[in-house]
This record gives structure tokens, sequence and C-alpha cells, in this order.
């Protein structure tokens, strides 16, 4: 093979007729020993450690009190505080998981912030009277609530919102908390929810029928 200028190009050591890159087409297949023996598996005498439950309270109380990388602790009351106090270490529990952190740090973000807040009211006050001037005052259709936002560009932020919850719902129900507990956790954030919307003629129950309706709480 030679080159641009006719210089010969040869895949040899100088000539010597030592490859430099083989040519599998040339190469003869030779026997030869595993690089690494095979070993038998061996086996301990130490069980599979068993992942140690968390309830609700301490969830929350890890949601509020828990110092978590890129979020500080926010709505960490005296109770709460008794709660991460009394909680211990995390290893082993479904609170050392990255999905405890990342919903944390998100719970923080849309609900215990003081711009979390101050954004929740600033779109339901708007999504709210365009709510109410097409479908009346009075209780508010959780499932109605999210058609409508979803439905009407101008309330993206709105939807969005409601999607934020959805996502939070949805990762808590992958932390192996119980029925009860899971319920418990939900509840307390739809009340912190409305709490900060002070949308009129939404209450939890209604947002919890909001929630539901959105898609993303169906994806995992």
């Amino acid at each position: 093979m030679t080159g641009l200028e006719g210089q010969i190009l040869d895949l040899t050591d100088d000539g010597s007729g030592t490859e430099v890159v083989a040519d599998a087409s040339n190469q003869v297949p030779q026997e030869g020993n595993d690089v690494h023996p095979l070993l038998e598996p061996r086996f301990g005498d130490t069980p599979p450690a068993q992942l140690v439950l968390v309830d609700d309270r301490e969830v929350l109380a890890f949601l509020r009190c828990a110092d978590v990388a890129g979020a500080a602790p926010a709505g960490c009351g005296p109770s709460e505080a008794e709660d991460f106090a009394a909680l211990g270490p995390i290893e082993l529990t479904p609170l050392e998981t990255e999905r405890a952190e990342d919903v944390t740090v998100r719970y923080r973000r849309l609900l215990a912030s003081s711009d979390g807040r101050a954004a929740l009211r600033g779109s339901f006050e708007v999504a709210g009277q365009g709510f109410r001037d097409l479908y009346g005052v009075g209780p508010v259709d959780g499932a109605a609530l999210y058609r409508f936002v979803d439905e009407t560009p101008a309330f993206l932020e709105a939807r969005e919102q409601l999607d934020g919850m959805a996502y939070l719902f949805a990762q808590l129900a992958l932390m192996d908390l119980d029925a009860l507990s899971l319920e418990r956790v939900q509840d307390a954030l739809a009340e912190e929810f409305v709490a900060a919307a002070s949308m009129p003629g939404l209450d939890p129950p209604a947002l919890l029928e909001a929630v539901a309706a959105s898609p993303v709480g169906l994806i995992r």
C-alpha cells in the first residue's frame, strides 16, 4: 500500500515482517487457557439484609426535615423535627434511595418553598376564575378542573403543577409504603397544595380527583 507521496505504507514493523495490525483472515486459531479460570459460586452464611419499612409520619418528616442536596429543609415544624430525630439511620429504608431524594427536592420546590406556594396561588387564582366562569361557583369537580386546565393553553402552569403532584404520588407509590401510610402522605400533600392554591371550592378530595386525571400518574 502506498501513501499520497508514493511512500510504501506496510502494516509491518520496519519491513521485518512483524505484523503491527493483524490480518484476521491469515490468523490460525491457537489453543490456550482461559484468562480467568472458572470459579464455583461460593455462598456465605449471612442472609440478605431485609428492607426496613417506614410509615407516613417518617416519610413526611424526611420530606420536610432531611438535609438533601439541592433543597434545604422546608416546613420542618417541631413535631416533624421530633419525628425526624426519632427516625434514626435511613440505611436499608426506602428513604435511602435516589427516588426519595428526587421526591423530596420536587416536593419542596412545588409545595414547601415560598416561591412554589406563590406560584400555586398565582396560577390557580387565574385558572380558578376561568373555571368558575365556565362551571359556576360551588364545589369543584377535580376531573373537570384537570380537563379545563389541560385544554386551555393559558393555564399551562396550573396543569404542570397538577402533573407535578401526580408525579410525586406515583413515585411515593413505589417507595414500599403500606396502603394506609401512602394514603396519609398523599392526603397531607393534597392539603398543602389546596392551602397554597387558595382556589374557592377546591378541597383536598377534589384535588386528589384532579391529580388522578393526570396522565403523568400512569408513568412509572
